[in-house]
């Protein structure tokens, strides 16, 4: 029986394909892994440098201590030390004791004194040793790590909030900032320090996040509000623009809160508003982590649905996608997101931006892996940033939020141009 040469061609093109699929995905799983593995390594790090420098063997010890199941890597560490210290205590007593009974004999003691000064040498050692054990403790477990902890957590983010906002609006130059969702977060934010300082509300965890959130939410209910047509549609080009002009008045409302501030809480409201993770503590962390991780799942849940959005809004509704509830959730989901991260970190700008371009261009426009990857990417990006900006000119500290409009600001020029070439900036 003669096989059909169109069945067999048909054939062979579905296994490429399928290898070709097979292959796609396991590259991104190792590209997923090494870009784990490069943020782990990040963290190292970050968490070793500073002022004051610590080992990174002992940062390393240190952080994998924290891990459930291997407290034990330092925990034993400072019993053997302590243990060890003891033992030379009740040897350097009893070789005292020696001395003083040879000097009362008249018997030369230089060997034993010669002991003695070895053995309490070792105990200054091990007790130096223990001193930096218990200042490491303090410097990474207080100082550092929730310091890292909240740059991965806000950076991720911000990174998933631009990304989203540029799948819906269907333009790379769109994110929180560049829509006003970030300042509108900020405000709401900063309106509550003010008004809420020395009331019961100033003392709640959920304060400033439910006051961000709400800032969040009116900015872009005002933005979608003004860039309507008259036909209750919306474009990238008037969306953006809307942004802009709500942007400005809100810059304009935080000066105001600045001046009606008090001096006291004047200088924590500036260095806050151009984004800074200084005296970051876990009670942030504690606030933020599970904001931000509950709006990337939801966001990787929906991200099917925001791949159809980028279609555009007719053909996804011929697909199948109720378009207004997926366009709605996924608006909340970035406010809620962007809401989380500004709360802790204050409206640090062009992560958004910077970051689900640049891993968009390096896997490609799919949102179930560019979510993820932006996750990570958004972490890594503000971490490395909030390093440098600490250390760059120790012991003066940039906050971050400079550090990424150094950087962001000639990369949206660059996106820019290239739009302008391709005759796509805004549309």
């Amino acid at each position: 029986m003669k096989t059909d040469p169109s069945s067999k061609n048909m054939a062979q093109i579905v296994e490429r394909h399928v290898r070709s699929i097979a292959h796609r995905t396991f590259l991104k799983w190792i590209a997923g892994i090494g870009f784990l593995m490069i943020t782990l390594g990040g963290v190292l790090v970050a968490a070793g440098i500073g002022p004051a420098r610590i080992p990174p063997s002992a940062t390393a010890r240190f952080l994998l201590s924290r891990v459930p199941g291997l407290e034990s890597l330092w925990t034993e560490q400072k019993s053997d030390l302590s243990g060890r210290m003891e033992g030379l205590r009740k040897e350097a007593s009893r070789l005292r004791e020696q001395v003083r009974q040879q000097e009362k004999s008249g018997l030369p003691a230089h060997a034993l004194q010669s002991r003695w000064a070895a053995v309490e040498k070792e105990w200054e050692d091990c007790s130096e040793a223990l001193r930096d054990l218990e200042n490491y403790e303090i410097w990474i477990g207080q100082g550092r790590l929730p310091r890292i902890l909240i740059a991965l957590l806000a950076g991720a983010g911000l990174a998933v909030s631009g990304a989203i906002f540029q799948g819906l609006v269907l333009n790379p130059l769109a994110s929180s900032g560049t829509l006003g969702v970030s300042g509108g977060a900020a405000a709401g934010a900063s309106l509550f320090m003010v008004l809420g300082a020395g009331t019961s509300l100033a003392h709640s965890a959920l304060g400033i996040p439910i006051a961000a959130f709400s800032g969040a939410m009116l900015t872009l209910s005002l933005v979608w509000f003004v860039a309507k047509s008259g036909r209750g549609s919306t474009s990238p080009l008037s969306l953006i623009l809307a942004g802009v002009i709500i942007g400005i008045f809100l810059g304009a409302a935080m000066s105001f809160i600045r001046i009606i501030a008090e001096e006291e809480s004047l200088r924590t409201l500036t260095l806050w508003g151009v984004g800074s993770l200084a005296s970051r503590e876990w009670t942030h962390v504690k606030v933020c982590w599970p904001i931000v991780l509950v709006g990337i799942l939801f966001a990787i849940v929906y991200a099917r649905d925001l791949n159809l959005l980028s279609l555009g809004a007719q053909q996804a509704r011929h697909i199948g996608v109720h378009v207004n509830r997926s366009r709605k959730i996924l608006m909340i989901t970035a406010a809620l997101i962007t809401a989380g991260a500004v709360s802790v970190a204050g409206p640090i700008g062009f992560v958004g931006l910077v970051v689900p371009h640049s891993v968009r261009m390096l896997i490609g426009p799919d949102h179930r892996t560019l979510i993820p990857f932006s996750a990570l990417g958004g972490g890594f990006f503000l971490l490395v940033c909030d390093t440098v900006g600490r250390t760059i000119a120790s012991p003066l500290e940039l906050p971050v939020g400079i550090v990424t409009s150094l950087i962001g600001a000639p990369f949206f020029v660059y996106i820019y141009k290239t739009r302008m070439r391709e005759g796509a900036v805004l549309t």
